[in-house]
């Protein structure tokens, strides 16, 4: 049976997995990233899979989930783009919806936007809101336009999401050889600003997103690697690269969708599942109910300020709903204006990396302080092909004042407790209570934290999975073919002719099909969602919808308990308004399976002091090979990509499928 390969490239590292369905053998590989060309750790990572025995020629299928976008976005290297928009709406990006995210903040630092001034332009043309049109657009004067050293082109006309003839003539008039977004295709929704932006983010991020996936597609075909690629949606799912390099801006947060997708699968049957991912740059946590991660329909990216809300740019595609903060190994310690210790949000990545690393860092990591507490064995790092160095690390948290083990414990617990407050404000505004959750931890450095922030968010189980190491991978293997299209058709419940709303939903049901058909999906399970609100109202309720004809009554009783369950209460009598429709096909999942782990023989292959709730213990350390069915903490479980931290009085189970699971004493 042939092979699957999944692909993740972190802000630190890059992770490499093969499964070959039904057999459960796995390969794994994780190598640093190379931040100047990506594509050479993964070629590094696939390299080491044909050197383990994975016959690449034989694989059937790679799937990828990439920072690419992320990283352009937040680093401000896409392309030259330019804005057409309607005459009179060029300053848009700077006045944006004229929110202040934070109302007492006379210096307020806002976005900047992703097109120049000096690049926006302007066409006459006017359609009204119910797509009538009042003003033709002269595609002349798009055509008489500069775009001299512009490789992108943003088009975002008034109401485009009604009508896109408009937008489709300015593109038919632009010169050959520029990448050209619309709105109506992007995002056809309401709401100017974030529809502008989150075209402008596509146009800004497609020439090197579709460069790279062509140059992604010929180094694995030189490698001997020829399956087809797919890549990873932020929204869970997969598509083709042909859909990826035309809306790259969906593929956002691939990596921390597939991270969720995998914590989900880990625990069938488990209603509440807290996926918690901590990798060499960041830290993300995600609420799963009922098997499926929540998804929001809107993203904020590129914040000036990481925890406030309105300080990003507003982005109408659909994500794995997330919380994601600057912790990580690589987080850099140091003194804060009122000289308490902090780690993050900035990292030393994978060049340099953490001092231990000793590939020349200076300045101490979340990592260093987590070799120097003893939760990591030096000797068996990514699979013993990385050896740290633990006196570099203690001399670097010695540059902090005092003690480097006092300095390591204050950083792990300066860490732990920003997950703690991001993570338990994310539950407080979705109406959870983390103490409810199965936590899944993984990433590398998920597993060391994972008992530290359970207990303070009042989790008592964690799980963790096979290779927890390279979940987010191994979590791209596991996703299907989906894809999702939203359109906004605003109007009264009682006023809107739901046959037409029926008929508009059918439109992109067959448009979502077809691109599932692409990705070599032949079925397809269908959703159907509205975004309501009661009238008057600024923000909706997005309501799950039947699968045959709508009815008003229907509609609007199944607003209400989705209300209900956000607010515990209603609005009786007030009328209900629709502002979007939405479609979400998915085709079926890969059964890829899990390895099959059995008990080893028992015993630890070494013993090493560990700092553990506030006092040095003798730590017991087992390969996660030879594991006994179950043992008492403390202990470190080493596998090739991770370290489970095990405390005292805390009880390690064995599962059949090869995962762990942790009950907090």
């Amino acid at each position: 049976m042939a092979w699957r390969i999944g692909v993740d490239i972190g802000g630190t590292f890059t992770d490499v997995v093969a499964v070959e369905p039904g057999s459960h053998a796995r390969v794994d590989r994780k190598v640093l990233t190379t931040p100047d060309n990506p594509i050479q750790g993964v070629l590094a990572g696939i390299r080491g899979l044909g050197e383990a025995g994975v016959a690449l020629s034989e694989a059937e299928a790679v799937v990828h989930a990439t920072t690419l976008i992320t990283n352009a976005l937040i680093e401000r290297k896409g392309a030259a783009t330019a804005l057409i928009t309607n005459a009179g709406f060029a300053d848009l990006p700077d006045i944006r919806d004229e929110g202040r995210y934070d109302l007492y903040d006379l210096a307020l630092r806002k976005p900047e936007p992703l097109v120049a001034r000096a690049r926006r332009f302007e066409v006459t043309g006017r359609i009204t809101a119910d797509g009538t049109e009042v003003e033709p657009v002269d595609p002349a004067e798009a055509a008489d336009l500069d775009l001299s050293g512009v490789e992108a082109v943003a088009v975002c006309l008034l109401h485009a999401y009604a009508r896109g003839s408009h937008e489709r003539a300015v593109r038919d008039a632009l010169p050959a050889g520029v990448d050209v977004s619309l709105s109506s295709e992007v995002a056809p929704e309401i709401r100017e600003y974030p529809r502008m932006t989150t075209t402008a983010a596509n146009a800004y991020v497609l020439p090197i997103a579709r460069r790279y996936l062509e140059r992604m597609r010929t180094a694995l075909s030189e490698e001997g690697l020829t399956a087809p690629l797919y890549i990873a949606l932020s929204h869970e799912g997969i598509t083709t690269p042909a859909d990826a390099a035309r809306f790259p801006i969906r593929i956002l947060e691939s990596g921390p969708a597939a991270g969720a997708t995998e914590a989900a699968r880990s625990m069938p049957g488990t209603d509440r599942i807290l996926s918690f991912d901590i990798g060499g740059t960041t830290a993300k946590a995600c609420y799963i109910l009922e098997g499926r991660p929540l998804i929001e329909p809107q993203f904020e990216a590129a914040r000036v300020h990481r925890h406030q809300a309105g300080s990003g740019l507003p982005l109408l595609v659909p994500v794995v709903d997330l919380i994601e903060i600057g912790a990580g190994g690589g987080s850099i310690a140091r003194h804060d204006p009122l000289g308490l210790i902090q780690a993050g949000p900035d990292s030393a990545g994978a060049d340099p990396g953490p001092v231990c690393y000793g590939q020349g860092g200076t300045e101490p990591t979340v990592t260093d302080a987590d070799l120097v507490l003893g939760h990591l064995d030096p000797d068996a790092f990514a699979a013993g092909t990385l050896h740290l160095d633990l006196a570099g690390a203690r001399a670097a948290l010695g540059t902090l004042g005092g003690d480097p083990v006092e300095a390591a414990w204050a950083v792990r617990q300066a860490i732990d407790e920003d997950m703690v407050e991001a993570t338990r404000i994310h539950a407080v505004e979705k109406g959870l209570d983390p103490a409810e959750f199965a936590m899944v931890a993984f990433g590398g450095a998920g597993p060391v934290h994972a008992a530290s922030v359970a207990r303070r968010l009042g989790v008592s189980e964690v799980l963790l999975p096979v290779g927890a190491g390279v979940a987010s991978a191994h979590g791209c293997l596991a996703q299907a073919p989906a894809f999702e299209l939203t359109r906004s058709w605003p109007g009264g419940l009682e006023d809107l002719d739901l046959s037409e709303v029926d008929a508009l939903l059918a439109e992109l049901e067959a448009d979502c099909r077809q691109r599932l058909s692409h990705a070599g999906a032949r079925e397809a399970t269908v959703e159907r969602w509205a975004t309501l609100r009661y009238a008057g109202q600024g923000t909706e309720v997005p309501t799950r919808l039947p699968d045959g004809p709508l009815g008003g009554a229907d509609v609007r009783e199944r607003f209400e308990a989705a209300y209900t369950d956000l607010f515990g209460r209603t609005a009786p009598g007030n009328p209900v308004e629709a502002v979007s429709w939405r479609v979400r096909a998915t085709g079926t999942a890969p059964d890829i399976g899990w390895p099959k782990v059995v008990p080893g023989e028992g015993e630890p292959y070494a013993t090493a002091p560990a700092f553990l709730d506030g006092a040095w213990w003798d730590t017991p350390r087992y390969r996660r090979a030879d594991l006994p069915p179950y043992l008492t903490g403390p202990a470190l479980i080493v596998d090739a990509a991770s370290t489970l931290v095990v405390p005292p009085n805390s009880g390690v189970e064995l599962l059949g499928d090869g995962g762990l699971r942790m009950e907090l004493g």
